[in-house]
């Protein structure tokens, strides 16, 4: 009996099972026709290069891809990688590390923490604490691993508020506030720098090239404006704008603290909204900075992008990484790679942090105005733009199902408006979210 049995089943399932796989496999190559197809069809992606994937995070089935090991330039998707190291190193984020002496005398060091007095991202929790202490005394740290600029950023940008220098302890964001009143009368803040009227440039607010030297143009002044130019950084005048910002006069000291303890700031969600929501490049190049300080004790961020990349060697791919928001056109990425940081980073946060700091399609953020659909089940994804390439990569939640999903576009090398890029990868989610 038992031979007879197997020996139906030889001639039942063994044909069946090679049917099933031949019919799967049949399948998949359909889909993947469909998915190449339908990439073809979004004439905003002609001559561009597009890669993708997209998996099903409970059970990392790959539902598509495409290009998916090809390197791209991510633009600000790379800060995707500096959250993950962000959340790998931190339960919660240090403003500063601080010990008291036995007079009382409160000795602080930077964290790297980017949010005291920011222009648009304030942490008034730190300056009340700094304001509280009866003596303070500020030990420098060695800003010799820092660039005023990143790798391959543009020294032009340098009049722009997303061309803010890291620094080991930011400032006012480090950025000059110039605005103007109703009486079209200019304000800078801090007021720590001098300001010359000068019509020979055309900016508004203009900065010199090596120098803190600051012109207003009196004939582009317009009611009520408000404009941001970074300034130079250093930790002599950090000191200063410090004390002025706190009130008080600040000691400083070269030698390094001993076993500090860090002061742990409540502004988590502030900074990742700020830099997953906003995409705002000093607060990410500086979160980089952070981790760095804490893990490396140095404020270098090629030497944890090196030692994180040797960590991260689970990855499919090499990682060709040289700074912390993505500004620069050096970084190199596959979607697979981004994927598998995507991966990485939910498990660390779960649901619940995905929904809070990442930017929603259609509800806030950089995907407020162009990535809503009624197509689309709720999408939570970070942007990444540069001059002729424009990618997302984030994660899909399908309410039905409950289940959630990691994706990564990356489209390369267009010549068309961004905003036709931008409608070719809603009309491309539209496309894969029918697969869930």
């Amino acid at each position: 009996i038992i031979l007879v049995v197997l020996d139906m089943w030889k001639t039942v399932a063994i044909p069946t099972l090679i049917f099933l796989s031949f019919q799967l496999s049949f399948a998949q190559k359909t889909s993947l026709r469909k998915l190449k197809k339908g990439i073809q069809q979004i004439e905003a992606f002609d001559q561009a290069l597009v890669g993708l994937q997209l998996i099903k995070l409970s059970t990392g089935q790959i539902l598509a891809e495409h290009h998916q090991a090809d390197f791209f330039t991510p633009a600000s998707n790379v800060k995707l990688m500096t959250v993950l190291a962000s959340a790998q190193t931190f339960d919660s984020l240090p403003a500063l590390y601080y010990q008291q002496d036995r007079s009382g005398v409160i000795h602080f060091e930077s964290a790297g923490y980017p949010l005291f007095e920011h222009p648009l991202y304030p942490d008034d929790e730190l300056k009340n604490w700094l304001q509280s202490a009866d003596s303070l005394v500020y030990h420098f740290s060695d800003e010799s691993h820092l660039n005023q600029l990143g790798p391959g950023w543009a020294w032009d940008d340098r009049l722009f508020y997303f061309s803010a220098m890291p620094s080991a302890f930011p400032v006012y964001g480090n950025v000059v506030r110039g605005t103007t009143t109703p009486n079209n009368l200019w304000q800078i803040h801090p007021d720590h720098f001098p300001i010359e009227e000068s019509s020979i440039y055309q900016y508004r607010l203009f900065r010199e090239l090596a120098e803190n030297r600051f012109y207003v143009n009196p004939n582009g002044l317009i009611t009520e404006d408000t404009v941001f130019v970074p300034f130079i950084t250093s930790e002599k005048l950090t000191l200063a704008i410090l004390g002025e910002a706190i009130g008080k006069a600040i000691g400083s000291a070269s030698a390094s603290l001993q076993s500090p303890i860090p002061l742990h700031t409540k502004q988590d969600q502030k900074l990742y909204r700020a830099v997953l929501q906003q995409s705002d490049i000093l607060i990410s190049e500086n979160l980089l900075l952070m981790v760095a300080k804490e893990r490396l004790g140095i404020f270098s961020s090629e030497a944890i992008i090196a030692e994180l990349s040797q960590e991260w060697k689970t990855a499919p791919d090499d990682w060709i990484w040289v700074d912390g928001s993505g500004l620069s056109r050096y970084n190199l990425v596959t979607p697979r790679n981004l994927i598998w940081t995507l991966q990485k980073l939910f498990k660390l946060w779960g649901p619940e942090k995905i929904i809070d700091y990442f930017p929603e399609a259609g509800v806030s953020g950089t995907l407020l105005k162009e990535y809503g659909s009624k197509k689309l089940p709720r999408v939570f994804a970070k942007t990444g733009t540069l001059r002729n390439h424009h990618n997302l990569s984030g994660y899909i939640y399908e309410s039905k199902t409950g289940e959630w999903y990691a994706f990564s576009i990356l489209v390369n090398h267009h010549s068309t408006e961004t905003r036709g890029v931008r409608m070719g990868i809603r009309k491309l989610l539209e496309m894969l979210s029918r697969r869930i």
